[in-house]
């Protein structure tokens, strides 16, 4: 299966972190190699990027769990902590993973894992660590088209996940919704509670590289909230 929840890109995430800790160059190698190997699943569709589910699941998911929004998160910290070349094919992956975020869709599920409270946060995530504010324009597009799903109940709003059925968790329901709305407002970097925030605390790459913080839509160092040139 193609994506961050199943797929190659979320032990490429490991990878990364792996590397970050303990400065194994290899881990880098083998991380890209896993994120280059799912866009065998992709296919061009305008200026973007869409991924099959998987080789015999052919649907298109541009989703957290499977598909673009997924690879795109963890893309942006490879990219972050090894600057390469504007053709670099993780690179240009990345960028058309861009272009298919920024298109306008509504899907069934306002879900986390597989509806647009995913894309919209990945949306959040990447604006706050590129300071691109086109990212953050569309997250925000994002966060009030959630309020197209929700429903009065109890004196309180609820969201519908699979199954036609109220929930509060964070996978489908209102919790992980509710995870995206946080992420808009207080613009802080790592919403899905990766390794970075021991880097925050003061633990430094270990292998001594240098981030960037870029604009246009690339990726800064997720370790801070507008790292400096």
């Amino acid at each position: 299966m193609t994506g961050w929840l199943f797929g190659r890109p979320g032990i490429a995430l490991a990878l990364h972190y792996l590397d970050r800790h303990a400065g194994d160059p290899a881990t880098v190698q083998r991380g890209r190699a896993l994120l280059l190997a799912d866009l065998a699943q992709s296919y061009s569709d305008g200026p973007g990027t869409q991924f099959h589910v998987s080789r015999t699941d052919r649907r298109d998911e541009r989703y957290l769990a499977a598909g673009t929004a997924g690879i795109a998160f963890v893309a942006a910290g490879f990219l972050a902590a090894n600057p390469t070349a504007d053709d670099d094919p993780l690179r240009v992956a990345y960028e058309r993973c861009l272009a298919t975020l920024r298109t306008p869709l509504l899907p069934v599920l306002p879900a986390l894992l597989n509806g647009l409270a995913g894309l919209g946060l990945v949306l959040s995530d990447l604006a706050t660590l590129t300071g691109a504010a086109d990212l953050r324009a569309h997250a925000v597009r994002t966060g009030k088209a959630l309020f197209t799903y929700a429903v009065p109940r109890d004196g309180a709003i609820a969201f519908l996940g699979a199954g036609n059925r109220f929930t509060a968790d964070l996978a489908e329901g209102a919790a992980g919704i509710l995870l995206f709305l946080s992420q808009i407002r207080d613009e802080q970097p790592d919403a899905l509670f990766t390794l970075d925030a021991a880097h925050r605390r003061g633990l430094p790459p270990a292998t001594g590289r240098r981030h960037h913080r870029n604009r246009g839509g690339r990726p800064a160092d997720r370790t801070t909230k507008g790292a400096p040139p």
